[in-house]
């Protein structure tokens, strides 16, 4: 089951639940906002989540992290590069808009290289894997489900859009290399779950998108 839920402070973010229909324990991507609005939600629908996975350190896929790291004990995930923005207002754009959004950091996050596989404890099939796609910023990267066709792209690439280059850490040239060589490396029938677009597929982005195949 994957469930899209709108999250907003300051910019409208997709926030997505991706859950075993079973054991209802999962991973929740991006939360940018309404940390106690979630883990209402969470609690009141049996659901369990294993960890927090970040496709980057921008505020707002980030901003209710801390309040749902301490009300469930969810963990972080995100790449190796993430860190920084995680910890610094200024780099993940937070200050810009009279935020001071730090995220609280422990042993039990983790910062994976490029190619791991996040595993769901419940159900070994809803293994994602994280690919590294900067451009957008240092740290960007997508995880990846091949059994169920889906890749929870973050700011990397959007519907007939891509993710703006001109913040901290953008870089235009690196954005198109990750879309051509990562994004269009999944199959085509490959469902594309972006931070604030509608969905779309590889093949429609290859065919239609911003940086045409």
């Amino acid at each position: 089951m994957i469930r899209c839920i709108k999250v907003y402070e300051v910019i409208e973010t997709n926030c997505y639940l991706y859950l075993d229909d079973e054991t209802m324990h999962g991973f929740i991507i991006d939360p940018g906002a309404y940390g106690d609005e979630i883990c209402d939600f969470v609690m009141e629908n049996g659901i369990t989540l294993e960890k927090i996975l970040l496709t980057h350190g921008h505020f707002d896929h980030i901003g209710g992290v801390n309040t749902i790291k301490a009300r469930l004990g969810a963990p972080i995930v995100a790449s190796q590069k993430a860190r920084e923005y995680l910890m610094d207002p200024m780099k993940n754009l937070s200050a810009n808009h009279g935020l001071n959004t730090i995220i609280d950091i422990d042993d039990e996050d983790e910062f994976l290289p490029d190619g791991s596989e996040i595993e769901l404890s419940s159900n070994p099939d809803m293994t994602l894997i994280l690919i590294e796609t900067p451009g957008h910023t240092e740290d960007g990267c997508v995880y990846y489900n091949e059994r169920d066709s889906v890749c929870f792209c973050g700011d990397t690439i959007f519907r007939a859009s891509i993710g703006r280059t001109d913040m901290y850490g953008g870089d235009t040239d690196t954005i198109e290399k990750s879309i051509r060589e990562r994004i269009y490396a999944l199959p085509d029938e490959t469902n594309l779950l972006s931070g604030h677009t509608d969905p779309t597929t590889v093949g429609l982005e290859k065919k239609y998108g911003y940086f045409r195949a």
